[in-house]
């Protein structure tokens, strides 16, 4: 059940009224809509389209065009007039062209109230809003509310079916962030510190008055987590409470690889801050972003604006729920044929070697892969921490993906087209302790399919290796940043200008070891292919392929080096 506390629309109660479409194709107007004390001719003013303020994100957000006067200009609007137009938000023409469309079938349909009429004591679903008496004068309109966040307001009962392969989940999303700006900006016309204003907003409540995404059946045409599979293995949590290491799990030559250090200032360190806010831009810092991207391939970032809370809170959870029986982590265990759920990815064969972790494995957006019988329910917040944690990790990536537009001299608006109905899913690990710890892999050798990756160190034990010039080199990451990587997607559709590095994780001997991996892709359709305008003399460095086609074949064998990359070169 939806907690009363969390969903202001709970608050609210309405009478119902007559289908105002309905009554406005007869000719008659009932009594309760007319107000002739509303001579609405001798009260309005038009106001010229230059009157009311028209605020231009772009010089608020890019450095490139940054103007001060602009952020005055909000500061007044705000103050004197409370409304203001927002222009060059960054949100897709196409995306919202959908909603509006979506918006339009809904309303045409002969029965829209059946399944999602509003119901005494609530003003969810389809109807309208402050009507408390049966003498009370009545808007000419009909309204459909939807919740939005936090998702566990969400009452699918009021979300339509039809039209199907509504996209207001992406929509509001980018709102959301569009909103996140604005507070930033606001905190600084008023003085008051941004970071104070965004803590206010963490767990912000979204609602829609108009049309939500609609309750569709889970597609496998928006789903990269169907494209797995994964046989069945042994609880590693369980096999480490004694000394016996099963022979699948050994691998005498992780202990001959070479080994390097890096020094704590040498895998680069992007503060976001720097990017992002107009008042500390530099420049640089967009070149060692570039660099990081093409040189290493995996950086950290600081000053990312997501709040300590959230982070602390979403680290908690995952060490709670790893803290469980196994009966009750088991609950959740993934079903054959699938990979979603808690267990084991890329296990093909009885006699694979395999990895000395256990994972749990969720689809996030679009919102509809979410399969709830294997999100757990223990502890009791794990959801709504989840859906809070992985919206604002969206939202990151959506700013690194506009700053390695620019850094590839590449139109950002056809990145983030790419990026519009990104895919994303988590896949949180816990890699328990083990005596022979340099003859076992937590993960296996391997380049991330998907475009970009955001790991989050759940505790302070280190194990992430990345691979470069042949050595392996330990990360250990700084407090409270993330390690951003790109994967193979990225790097075809640079032309490889930003490189997928083969990476890997360790185990240490004492003590265990937790993250959360937050994967980002295209959507399944979108054929990978370079952008234009990083084609050099020698063409195209891969052969064309859909995300669905590369998914499936990297889902299709065991972790191994950078195979699936390599399949699509066209010179090797």
């Amino acid at each position: 059940m939806n907690p009363k506390s969390t969903s202001p629309l709970e608050l609210g109660g309405s009478l119902p009224v007559p289908s105002v479409q309905e009554l406005a194709r007869s000719g008659e107007i009932p009594e309760r809509y007319l107000r002739p004390e509303e001579d609405h001719a001798s009260h309005v003013i038009t106001v010229d389209d230059l009157e009311l303020p028209v605020i231009d994100q772009v010089k608020l957000v890019d450095p490139e065009f940054f103007d001060k006067e602009e952020h005055s200009r909000l500061g007044w609007a705000c103050r004197e007039c409370g409304f203001f137009q927002l222009a060059n938000h960054g949100i897709p023409e196409e995306l919202i062209e959908k909603t509006k469309d979506d918006i339009m079938k809904f309303f045409k349909l002969p029965k829209k109230i059946e399944g999602v009429k509003q119901i005494p004591g609530h003003i969810d679903g389809y109807d309208q809003m402050f009507v408390h008496s049966e003498e009370q004068k009545i808007d000419w309109a009909d309204v459909l509310i939807p919740n939005i966040q936090p998702f566990q307001n969400r009452d699918m009962t009021f979300w339509p079916t039809n039209p199907p392969g509504i996209h207001l989940t992406h929509s509001t999303l980018k709102i959301e962030k569009v909103a996140d700006h604005l507070y930033r900006l606001m905190a600084k016309d008023l003085g008051v510190n941004p970071q104070d204003m965004l803590n206010i907003f963490s767990g912000q409540i979204q609602s829609r008055e108009s049309l939500s995404e609609g309750r569709q059946k889970k597609s496998s045409m928006s789903n990269p987590l169907v494209l797995g599979r994964s046989l069945p293995v042994p609880n590693v949590q369980e096999l480490a409470r004694s000394d016996q290491i099963p022979e699948r799990y050994l691998k005498p030559e992780v202990d001959a690889t070479s080994l390097a250090t890096i020094d704590d200032d040498e895998l680069p360190v992007i503060d976001l801050m720097k990017l992002l806010d107009p008042e500390l831009i530099d420049r640089e810092e967009l070149l060692k972003l570039g660099s990081a991207c093409k040189e290493w391939g995996f950086f950290q970032i600081i000053n990312h604006g997501i709040p300590e809370e959230v982070i602390e809170k979403t680290k908690d959870d995952i060490n709670k729920f790893f803290k469980l029986p196994l009966k009750e982590k088991e609950a959740i265990k993934q079903i054959p044929g699938h990979i979603e759920g808690y267990g084991q990815m890329f296990v093909h064969s009885e006699e694979q070697k395999l990895d000395w972790a256990d994972v749990l494995i969720l689809g996030i957006l679009p919102s509809q892969n979410r399969d709830l019988r294997f999100w757990p329910t223990n502890p009791s917040t794990f959801r709504d921490t989840l859906d809070t944690y992985t919206s604002k990790v969206a939202r990151v990536v959506d700013s690194l993906y506009g700053l390695m537009a620019k850094d590839l001299g590449v139109d950002t608006q056809d990145m983030l087209k790419m990026s519009s109905d990104q895919l994303q899913t988590v896949r949180i690990n816990y890699y328990p302790p083990c005596k022979q710890a340099n003859k076992v892999l937590g993960l296996s050798p391997h380049s991330d399919a998907n475009a970009l990756t955001v790991l989050l160190q759940a505790n302070d034990v280190p194990g992430l290796q990345i691979r470069k010039n042949d050595k392996w080199f330990l990360i250990k990451p700084k407090p409270g940043a993330f390690i951003i990587n790109v994967g193979d997607m990225m790097e075809i559709i640079t032309n490889g200008r930003y490189k997928s590095i083969e990476h890997r994780a360790i185990i240490n001997m004492e003590e265990e070891r937790l993250s959360i991996a937050t994967f980002h892709s295209p959507r399944l359709d979108l054929v990978l292919r370079p952008f234009p305008e990083l084609i050099d003399s020698d063409g195209e460095l891969y052969k064309a392929i859909t995300v669905k086609e590369y998914t499936s074949e990297y889902f299709a064998g065991k972790l191994n080096g950078k195979n699936a990359l390599e399949s699509v070169k066209l010179r090797k």
